[in-house]
């Protein structure tokens, strides 16, 4: 307490302080540290948005800015509202299938290359659109790219599907018994009568079977296409460099779909209303971390008319 004393004038006062032998020079906190400059003369980075479309018809959207990492991500314009009620639950399907082998890489191989680039990577489904991402420092967005790529053309080996089928009925299970989402998945249908985007964003207990190899590459074949997707950037990119390594990455050739698929049209999304109300009532977790929502007595939902 005696030397926090001792050093509070010191802070007050502009003459030179003495302090284990030495002498310091010391200022007001109201005045300017020499060779500073001020908060508003700093330079200012915003991140700057540009677009532009290859001629294969791929998009290329980045937001550049000066930081040492980059987030890549592929959009496909795909998603459950594409579905029907035969193949619903094909795209969650395909979402917790990426990153298995590809028509270039074993999925052991697919995994070294994004540990060894000390890159993060995930996918995402949803009613209209699917996610492939992965971050990474920005000198190493141009190893990523490629295997991005790739990863667009699953291999969807028979044996791959049978062992990971388990785990995607898991988490498809456990998307619906999560309260939440259990909500927003009976407010779409019933706004939107179970068609288009009313289509659940999970696979349904009546088609809770393994799919064909063949039907999930027609699916493939049909969306994973050049006029579908959106390659985006954020980060420490240059959008001119980046467009050129993705006109390199996704190729017509590597993306093109076979001549006798039909195109896809997007299906209407009629919005019909909520003529019902929905009322939940979820019970809280107990003391033992239980989640109450998944009882005979938490989870009460009432249809009124």
């Amino acid at each position: 307490m005696n030397t926090i004393r001792a050093i509070r004038p010191i802070a007050r006062s502009s003459s030179p302080v003495q302090l284990l032998g030495r002498k310091y020079s010391t200022l007001p906190l109201s005045e300017k540290l020499p060779s500073t400059p001020l908060q508003s003369e700093a330079p200012q980075s915003r991140p700057v948005l540009q677009e532009s479309k290859l001629p294969n018809g791929v998009r290329v959207v980045t937001v550049a800015s000066q930081v040492p990492v980059a987030a890549v991500g592929v959009f496909v314009e795909a998603g459950s509202r594409y579905e029907n009620l035969e193949n619903s639950g094909t795209f969650f399907a395909l979402k917790s299938l990426a990153f298995t082998s590809t028509l270039n890489r074993t999925a052991l191989r697919l995994a070294r290359e994004f540990e060894v680039l000390g890159a993060t990577y995930s996918a995402a489904s949803g009613r209209e659109q699917m996610l492939y991402s992965s971050e990474v420092q920005s000198d190493k967005v141009d190893e990523v790219v490629p295997i991005l790529a790739d990863v667009l053309r699953p291999r969807l080996t028979e044996w791959e599907i049978r062992d990971q089928w388990h785990s995607i009925e898991e988490e498809s299970r456990a998307v619906q018994a999560n309260a939440r989402t259990f909500v927003f998945e009976q407010v779409h249908a019933e706004a939107y009568r179970n068609r288009g985007l009313g289509q659940p964003n999970y696979i349904p207990e009546s088609n809770m079977h393994q799919p064909s190899e063949s039907a999930l590459k027609q699916i493939v074949e049909q969306y994973y296409v050049p006029n579908r997707l959106v390659v985006a950037a954020s980060g420490g990119v240059q959008h001119e460099a980046f467009a050129e390594l993705v006109a390199k990455s996704f190729t017509a050739e590597s993306l093109a779909a076979p001549a006798d698929l039909p195109s896809v049209a997007k299906p209407p999304a009629e919005y019909l209303g909520l003529p019902r109300l929905v009322v939940v009532a979820a019970a809280v977790a107990d003391d033992d971390g239980v989640d109450g929502w998944a009882t005979a007595t938490g989870r009460l939902v009432c249809w009124l008319r």
